[in-house]
C-alpha cells in the first residue's frame, strides 16, 4: 500500500475525514471493499491524476489477506474499468503495482489493463520500505 496501517482510531478518523473532503472537492473517490454478508474485506479508490488533469484517473486496492485469490480484486479492478468506459471526458486510467507484486499485475491484466514499463524509484510503499520502490504501470486508454 502507498500509506502505513491505521493504529489508532484517530488516524482512521482523520482519513475518513481526508477522503470526504477529497470528495466534495472531486479529487478523489474512496470505497469500502464489502462481501456479499457485508463485512468490510477492503478499500479502493481513485482519483485525479497529479496536476487535477481531467481527463486521467489512477486508482488502487487493497484488500485484507485471507480474501486475496477469490477474485475480488478483480471485480474492483473492473469496476473502475466500466467506469472508465462510459465517462466521456476520462482518456486515461492508471494503475501502480509494486515490481514485487505479480498478483496484482495479473489482476490488472485481466481486467484489461496494458503494462507501459516500469517507473524506477517511484512509489514509498511505508509498510515495505521507507525508500522509493519501482513500480510497474498498467493502463487503459481511450
Amino acid at each position: 500500500m502507498s500509506f502505513p496501517v491505521n493504529r489508532l482510531v484517530a488516524e482512521a478518523q482523520a482519513f475518513v475525514d481526508r477522503s470526504i473532503q477529497a470528495w466534495t472537492d472531486g479529487h478523489a473517490y474512496h470505497f469500502v471493499i464489502c462481501s456479499m454478508g457485508h463485512e468490510v474485506i477492503g478499500a479502493c479508490g481513485m482519483e485525479r491524476a497529479s496536476g487535477g488533469s481531467d481527463h486521467h484517473f489512477s486508482f488502487g486496492y487493497c484488500l485484507s489477506p485471507c480474501e486475496w485469490n477469490k477474485g475480488f480484486a478483480t471485480e474492483v479492478a473492473s469496476a473502475f474499468r466500466d467506469w472508465f468506459l462510459t465517462a466521456p471526458e476520462v482518456y486515461r486510467l492508471s494503475a501502480v503495482v509494486d515490481v514485487e507484486n505479480p498478483a496484482s499485475c495479473r489482476v490488472l491484466e485481466k481486467a484489461g489493463f496494458s503494462f507501459e514499463g516500469i517507473l524506477r524509484r517511484w512509489a514509498i510503499h511505508p509498510n515495505l520500505s521507507s525508500e522509493p520502490r519501482d513500480v510497474k504501470m498498467y493502463a487503459r486508454v481511450k
